[in-house]
């Protein structure tokens, strides 16, 4: 996604103005320190929306290490964030707006560090830093952390997992024209396979694979009660799997 060519977001009704919304988004994004971080989500509005993006109270512009991405043929757009940082990690806001009206969410991006260390993992580090800090802190109640040993090679071999698993969607028929399932694994320019149960999916009418360095991506279009199910992810004969609900 991050060198892929950016196209113009289509309004959406085609035929009627109206206020933007901000749609398929998550409430927390997770990335791996020095890997491409990304927050995506799919719009509507009419005129076709733009954006402002914002870390804390300062806004974020196009350049550098931030990229601006938009795809109109499903209508995402993502804030890019090249060989993210630990300092990158925060809440982000997303304002879309056009001459109708604005709509506004606020999101998470935790960045962990390069051995893949999972957010328990790491918060836990974080607690242990603050309390050498202040020993004599008696809210902290944590133990000092034990001697530290020399990993074994065997240990020090970074495992291959999915950084960004996918989550339990939930859609309305005839309402949501689109269902974005969406993975970042931790090895770039990786196959992935897609399943609904124990049968693989093809790209066709129904469903729309794109892949793009490390983040996988399975559109459901027009979904139907029929589609609900739970739905895979494998790369590397590793699997993340969520459940869709279509009412």
């Amino acid at each position: 996604m991050i060198d892929k060519p950016c196209t113009p977001l289509k309004a959406i009704p085609e035929n009627e103005k109206c206020a933007p919304s901000i749609l398929d988004f998550q409430q927390n994004y997770s990335a791996v320190e020095g890997a491409t971080a990304y927050i995506s989500f799919q719009v509507e509005g009419s005129p076709a929306p733009k954006f402002h993006f914002y870390k804390g109270v300062s806004e974020i512009f196009e350049g550098g290490r931030y990229k601006i991405f938009t795809d109109g043929n499903t209508n995402t757009v993502a804030l890019c964030i090249r060989k993210s940082k630990a300092q990158d990690e925060g809440k982000y806001k997303i304002v879309a707006y056009n001459e109708v009206g604005e709509d506004s969410q606020e999101v998470g991006l935790f960045v962990s560090d390069e051995s893949g260390m999972d957010f328990r993992a790491m918060l836990k580090k974080r607690q242990y830093a603050k309390w050498k800090e202040d020993q004599e802190n008696p809210d902290y109640n944590l133990k000092p952390p034990e001697k530290e040993r020399r990993p074994s090679l065997r240990e020090t071999k970074k495992k291959d997992a999915f950084v960004k698993p996918l989550v339990d969607v939930r859609a309305k028929e005839g309402k949501d024209k689109k269902v974005r399932l969406e993975a970042v694994f931790s090895k770039l320019n990786v196959k992935a396979k897609w399943y609904k149960g124990k049968e693989e999916l093809f790209l066709g009418k129904k469903f729309h694979m794109q892949s793009e360095g490390d983040l996988h991506v399975l559109i459901i279009n027009n979904p139907v009660e029929e589609d609900s199910g739970r739905y895979k992810i494998e790369c590397m004969g590793i699997s993340s799997s969520c459940i869709v609900e279509v009412d």
